[in-house]
Formats: structure tokens, sequence, C-alpha cells
């Protein structure tokens, strides 16, 4: 994927203000994948923005699962092999933290 960027969400969206700024940046061929406190934004009403850009959310499933979350249906649940293979699939990576 040419000029794709994966984002890497670490912080709550209700603590700070990562996944706003983000939101500026996303396109539709970009992917986000919720890790840590980042997973938060599953009960955000920030989430519905993101899907309505990109479908490509996922969520580490042991994280998700430290915080008692349960995703929502359009997030894609992996683990953190699978975010390596998915992060060489796409020309940048971004970190929020």
């Amino acid at each position: 994927m040419e000029n794709t960027s994966i984002h890497l969400l670490r912080s709550s969206p209700f603590a700070v203000q990562q996944a706003s700024l983000m939101l500026t940046l996303l396109t539709p061929d970009d992917a986000i994948v919720l890790l840590d406190d980042g997973c938060y934004l599953n009960n955000h009403q920030l989430l519905a923005d993101i899907l309505a850009v990109t479908s490509n959310v996922y969520a580490i499933t042991p994280h998700m699962t430290a915080r008692a979350l349960i995703a929502h249906a359009s997030i894609k649940k992996i683990h953190l092999a699978q975010l390596t293979e998915l992060i060489f699939t796409y020309s940048n990576s971004v970190t929020w933290q």
C-alpha cells in the first residue's frame, strides 16, 4: 500500500487528545491499532467518526481483555504476532501515546 499509514493508538481518548489529532490525519486506506489504554477508544464517541473514515480498525485482544472490554463489532481483534505482520503492509507508522 503506497502512502498509507498504520496508527498505533496507545493512550486513552478519555485522558488526552491523541485520538482527535489522529482523526485529522486519517485517510480511508490507513489502519488504526488499539494498544494499551488506546483500547478505550472502543467506548468513546470518536470511534464512530473514525469508522466513517476507515474500516481498518484493529485491537490487540489481550489488551482488550486486560481492560474487560468487548470489542465493537467493527473492530477486528488481533494478537501481537499479527500486529507485526500488519505493520509491514503499510508504508508509514505513527505511534500516538
